[in-house]
């Protein structure tokens, strides 16, 4: 069964005051599919595998920051601390990897994947 990746969030907490590039959470393989949440020196993104960036944000050294991807109805934002930050007109591919979680020099905490329905109004 492919996994839906059209209604699917993955949100996480994280601190982090390394300069460096690792991975906060990722499902599927960052180069080729999937969607997650990296460090890139001092930016946290959003990247869906193959596609590209959703979004970036600057990294606030020693301060835990809320990061969410929401994928939904063709969409991808997203949003930190509960605010929109970016937005693009795609949805991930399906992952074909492993799910890596806290692979960055840094603390991730409540780590978390939900699907949804779509919403029809």
């Amino acid at each position: 069964m492919v996994p839906d990746t059209n209604n699917v969030c993955l949100e996480a907490w994280a601190n982090s005051g390394w300069r460096s590039t690792h991975v906060i959470a990722y499902n599927g393989n960052p180069s080729l599919d999937g969607y997650g949440l990296v460090l890139d020196h001092d930016t946290y993104k959003a990247v869906l595998g193959g596609v590209g960036t959703v979004g970036s944000v600057s990294c606030p050294p020693g301060e835990w920051m809320h990061l969410a991807l929401v994928s939904s109805n063709g969409t991808t934002k997203f949003f930190t601390n509960g605010q929109l930050a970016a937005s693009i007109s795609a949805t991930p591919k399906p992952p074909t990897g492993n799910l890596t979680v806290g692979a960055f020099e840094g603390f991730a905490d409540e780590v978390r994947i939900s699907t949804f329905a779509n919403a029809t109004h």
